[in-house]
């Protein structure tokens, strides 16, 4: 009964606000985004304080799912015109959602990570939003659709760390970690998640990530602990030089920085080093002969400097194998790991190195004669490159693991990166959109969106060809290793 009569409470509250908030934005001409921040924040607010008096969740998980709904029927139909803003954005249907998930996953395992869910929820990302957007010359930043500041970012970093320390200073805290290490962790992590979200998603990416990284911190060993320290730390430094060395654009550099502390924290070197091997080489490969590739650089979409899209096309699915190695530790996942990382390493090789083949290469649709550069082209130069660009990633991946009696594991592995390449020729000549330029020749890149498709799907860009291959080299992958074993 008691659980009933605050349910009702809270709706009363609720309607006090929004009614509030509508009163606010007429009588004193107030923004659309401050009277929908105004409501974020309360909420939140509104939440911890019902949620401290209560034994169970199930009041609040009800609560958060009944306004995802009426949040989603708001947003389609504008029924409310306090949250509306000139942006689409679905975040006030994730917000409520989310909460509703951190509740019924922490609420009995660790309350302290759904408090701090909901305080970063309201509090955090509402600030640093407003920073970002009041912030004279802010420093732009487009890690994935969303443009977003460096000051907001620091901004999100600055609250997430203080209200983490503070949760758990009143609450008591249980990582082996000392609360001022362990705050400014989880801020970086919680802040580079909020840089890569879109569209609202900081609601619940920001969420996920203030779950994984407090889990990580809080129930582990120490040592397993201090490899997210570690990887926070070291990670920064790598980002700031590849960065300034331009191989990395700033985007490029803060979804490479979030990989890092997962795939470290997650695994050590032993994960860590197959992707640096892999990101060094083809590095060092793009500016290998690089005034002969000039040439071609009309018909490739990406430069050498890779950017955001480039590093979670290419690493996406490796991140992805990371975070399910930490739910579910089976050992076969490492190797499926290393097919993805020798798939993107086969792929960049072939590329780099397959233009400076001495003959002209054939299209492997058809296999007639083609220019260079041309996307679906193949050499048995590029064939080499590839197979090269495979062993490389999965030696090292041997060499840091080196299990006898898994061998045939590591040579799936091998065999799966390598064919990856060959399903991105594949893609690349009959799905990938080729444009034709004012110069005539066949292209990848359309920024302005002006020119003619010659052939594939015009959202076909390089970057998803990556992605689909990798994806599949990570799927072939497990399919040879449940055969073989």
């Amino acid at each position: 009964m008691a659980e009933w009569q605050t349910l009702g409470l809270f709706f009363l509250t609720l309607g006090v606000v929004l009614a509030l908030a509508e009163s606010l934005k007429k009588y004193l001409s107030l923004s659309d985004e401050f009277s929908r921040k105004f409501v974020h924040v309360a909420v939140g607010v509104l939440v911890w304080v019902y949620s401290v008096n209560l034994d169970a969740p199930n009041v609040i998980i009800f609560l958060s799912l009944t306004f995802t709904l009426i949040n989603f029927i708001v947003l389609k139909y504008n029924l409310l015109p306090a949250l509306a803003t000139k942006r689409i954005s679905y975040g006030t249907v994730f917000y409520p959602l989310t909460i509703a998930i951190s509740a019924w996953v922490f609420w009995y395992s660790d309350k302290n990570i759904f408090y701090i869910s909901v305080w970063v929820l309201a509090v955090a990302d509402a600030l640093a939003a407003v920073v970002g957007q009041s912030v004279k010359t802010p420093l732009r930043l487009k890690v994935w659709h969303d443009v977003k500041s460096l000051q907001g970012a620091l901004a999100m970093f600055a609250s997430s760390s203080l209200i983490v320390f503070l949760v758990y200073y009143i609450n008591g805290e249980t990582s082996s970690l000392p609360l001022w290490l362990l705050a400014p962790v989880a801020g970086v992590f919680i802040a580079l998640a909020e840089l890569i979200s879109a569209r609202g998603s900081d609601n619940f990416s920001v969420v996920l990530a203030t779950a994984f990284i407090l889990n990580a911190l809080g129930h582990g060993t120490e040592a397993a602990a201090m490899n997210y320290v570690w990887a926070t730390a070291i990670g920064a430094l790598f980002v700031l030089t590849v960065v300034a060395l331009k191989l990395l654009s700033p985007e490029g550099g803060v979804a490479t920085y979030l990989m890092a502390i997962v795939i470290y924290g997650v695994g050590g070197w032993t994960w860590a080093l197959p992707i640096v091997v892999f990101f060094i080489s083809s590095s060092l490969l793009s500016y290998f002969k690089s005034a002969y590739k000039k040439r071609f650089k009309e018909q490739f979409s990406k430069t050498s400097r890779r950017d955001g899209h480039q590093v979670f096309a290419n690493g996406g699915i490796a991140l992805l194998v990371a975070f399910i190695y930490y739910l579910y530790p089976q050992p076969n996942l490492y190797f499926i790991y290393l097919a993805a990382l020798a798939a993107a390493n086969a792929d960049t090789w072939a590329t780099e190195l397959g233009v400076l083949s001495p003959g002209r290469p054939r299209l492997i649709s058809t296999m007639e004669e083609v220019e260079k550069g041309r996307s679906g082209a193949v050499s048995l130069t590029g064939f080499l490159a590839s197979f090269l660009g495979s062993l490389a990633v999965v030696a090292t991946g041997y060499l840091l693991l080196p299990l006898q009696n898994m061998s045939f594991f590591y040579l799936a592995a091998l065999i799966s990166g390598f064919f990856s390449s060959l399903a991105d020729s594949i893609l690349g000549a009959s799905l990938q959109a080729q444009f034709r330029n004012k110069n005539g020749l066949l292209t990848e890149k359309d920024e302005q969106g002006s020119l003619a498709l010659v052939s594939g799907w015009r959202w076909m860009n390089n970057d998803w060809v990556n992605f689909i291959s990798i994806s599949l080299a990570s799927l072939f992958c497990g399919l040879l290793i449940s055969l073989i074993s």
